[in-house]
């Protein structure tokens, strides 16, 4: 769970671990200016205030310590909706239950769980909470336990008790839903609603991510343990607007490839040719800001310069080349029908690939930014040897993600296409299933 003090990667909910409030402001419950006085059409007498800085101070250190130490599994900070929001927020991302106790003698249950005093919710093994409630003790802040986390899943119970009465016992499914109606109701009306009705379906019964490496990432990859020397050259390209070039230099140079930085221009000016290049990598993006439509840009300006496109198809039949494609990249080798063609030798009367893939704008309406689960399956696929059945989290953002047939496109044929093709390695799990990863590798032997 990424949470939202110190923007540091925590852990989500995932065993059961004790739960300390640590508070900022103890003893204070003041509701001015809170979400609930605004749910009751109230500004309130009263709003929370920083009491005391050194005693902020003094939290902030304490839990910078904690962190280098490794001592946290998550957290969260008290602020918008209280202390109840925040315990809430966080059984949601962990997907994971929780039973909580709060003592308050003589204050209103409303008080103390809405008030929105500066405060931190942390989640430690139980082992480690009274060494952690000394260590912010030591430091004038207090610290106190207020419950556990666990079990996991979406049948989860979190219970609340507030001064010995429960107030709150629901399934933290049920309580995701409620925390995203008002989402949802929003997302109909600027989304495909068939897709908004679908994610809402899943989100009854989502789990956590289940990833799994079967190799180890510290040693040598197999693909330099085969290659000779002098190292495969690799061609990573850019276009007018492209992203992701230096990221991708560094990737490769990792890798044990020796990596050129290649623009369109060189290649249609005749500076430079593809000739001396075993890899060619198409890079991420927004090629000419996608005036045209995704790539379609960068297309042109290898369809239309007679002598980038004849450098094109000549690395393209040549048999000892790989290429690959992420996002606009991805989208400019579909243009040009390098992937997803049926018949990848047929050709148009210039002579050029025919396209067999079209990436159209997704069914959802809208531009897709998720992090999905992606699995590895065995292929002849180069840069993937030696990672078949590996379950990988993957970011994926894109407007045009649908992958459908180009004749089935334009209703020249009715026989089933096999749109998957260009992806013989990869398996996708989505919640949400109206997009795919615009991210292709292509492997020749």
């Amino acid at each position: 769970m990424l949470c939202p003090f110190t923007d540091v990667f925590l852990s989500s909910w995932c065993f059961v671990g004790a739960l300390l409030h640590v508070a900022v402001s103890p003893d204070k419950h003041r509701l001015g200016g809170s979400a609930l006085a605004q749910c009751f059409s109230q500004l309130g007498d009263v709003s929370p205030d920083l009491d005391d800085p050194a005693t902020l101070v003094s939290c902030f250190r304490v839990t910078q310590d904690l962190l280098r130490d490794s001592v946290l599994s998550s957290g969260h900070d008290v602020s918008d909706g209280g202390l109840l929001t925040c315990l809430l927020e966080m059984a949601i991302a962990g997907n994971c239950g929780a039973h909580i106790e709060l003592g308050a003698p003589g204050v209103h249950a409303l008080d103390v769980l809405f008030a929105e005093e500066l405060g931190l919710v942390l989640e430690v093994p139980r082992a480690a909470a009274a060494e952690v409630c000394g260590r912010y003790r030591e430091a004038g802040v207090r610290c106190v336990p207020v419950g556990y986390s666990g079990p996991r899943g979406p049948n989860a119970m979190v219970r609340v008790t507030v001064n010995g009465q429960q107030v709150l016992a629901e399934k933290v499914s049920t309580l995701r839903n409620w925390w995203e109606a008002t989402s949802f109701q929003l997302e109909r009306l600027q989304a495909n609603p068939d897709c908004v009705a679908q994610e809402e379906m899943g989100l009854a019964k989502r789990t956590e991510p289940s990833f799994t490496l079967t190799f180890n990432p510290q040693e040598e990859l197999p693909l330099l343990q085969e290659m000779a020397l002098p190292a495969p050259r690799v061609a990573v390209l850019r276009e007018e607007g492209s992203n992701g070039d230096r990221e991708m230099v560094a990737a490769f140079l990792m890798a044990g490839f020796q990596v050129w930085d290649l623009t369109m221009q060189d290649l249609c000016s005749g500076k430079m040719t593809l000739d001396s290049f075993r890899g060619l990598v198409f890079v991420g993006g927004f090629s000419y800001a996608d005036v045209l439509g995704s790539a379609k840009g960068w297309a042109a300006s290898v369809t239309f310069n007679p002598r980038a496109q004849a450098q094109f198809q000549a690395f393209h039949q040549r048999k000892d080349t790989f290429s690959l494609g992420v996002c606009n990249g991805c989208q400019l080798m579909a243009l040009l029908g390098w992937v997803g063609a049926e018949n990848p030798e047929a050709k148009d009367l210039d002579g050029a690939t025919q396209p067999g893939l079209l990436l159209s704008p997704n069914n959802s309406g809208r531009f897709e930014s998720r992090f999905v689960n992606l699995g590895i399956e065995e292929s002849p696929a180069l840069m993937l040897r030696g990672m078949a059945g590996s379950t990988l989290g993957i970011w994926v953002a894109h407007g045009e993600g649908n992958a459908i047939a180009w004749e089935q496109h334009f209703n020249t044929g009715s026989r089933e296409h096999p749109l998957f093709n260009f992806f013989p390695f990869f398996s996708f799990s989505f919640e949400v299933q109206f997009e795919v990863c615009r991210c292709v590798c292509v492997y020749k032997q």
